[in-house]
């Protein structure tokens, strides 16, 4: 997991150097509740037809690099060709395949990559958001408290806290204009 800050740049954007074990919180933090990936991410989707044809998938796409239908026993493939059998709109996450998603459990797979790199408008945003929420938890180490790291980029938050933390981060990235999900936990 790369973070989107490193320690040396902290000061200059948040007044304190922020350790990497506290950046890595706030990384997963911001994971946690941005509906948008800020890094480029390559997922695999195994889901069964229901023939429908579209699907909607994490967005935004940056590229489809297959989509694959089995048959009931997962063995046959058929691979299809972009623009022949399916197209894609990167921005709202969404392929559609011309003759739809044939029926079956697990008959579909699609390897694609989507998300933001540092490249996007509102990078910055995220930087500055890593920092501030590192430099928050290093102020109060407490808060840390209130977290339990689920593995992954997934985090809870105890429910005993009041939503302290949570309602802190959800906050600042609300101010920062980042997306977020509802609250966890």
């Amino acid at each position: 997991m790369a973070n989107y800050v490193v320690e040396g740049d902290t000061k200059a954007l948040v007044g304190s150097i922020i350790p990497n074990a506290i950046l890595n919180v706030a990384h997963s933090l911001i994971n946690s509740y941005t509906k948008l990936r800020w890094e480029t991410v390559t997922e695999t989707l195994l889901f069964s037809g229901n023939g429908k044809t579209y699907k909607y998938l994490n967005m935004p796409i940056s590229s489809v690099t297959s989509v694959t239908e089995k048959d009931n026993e997962g063995e046959i493939e058929t691979v299809k060709t972009v623009y022949t059998d399916y197209d894609f709109i990167k921005e709202i996450g969404k392929i559609r395949l011309f003759e739809g998603f044939i029926p079956g459990y697990n008959n579909w797979e699609i390897v694609y990559a989507y998300g933001y790199d540092n490249t996007q408008k509102d990078y910055g945003k995220i930087v500055f958001a890593e920092a501030t929420i590192g430099l928050m938890l290093k102020k109060n180490p407490l808060l840390l408290t209130q977290i339990t790291l689920t593995g992954g980029d997934k985090l809870m938050f105890d429910s005993g806290s009041g939503g302290g933390a949570s309602q802190v981060v959800r906050n600042l990235m609300v101010n920062l204009g980042i997306p977020v999900n509802r609250l966890v936990g």
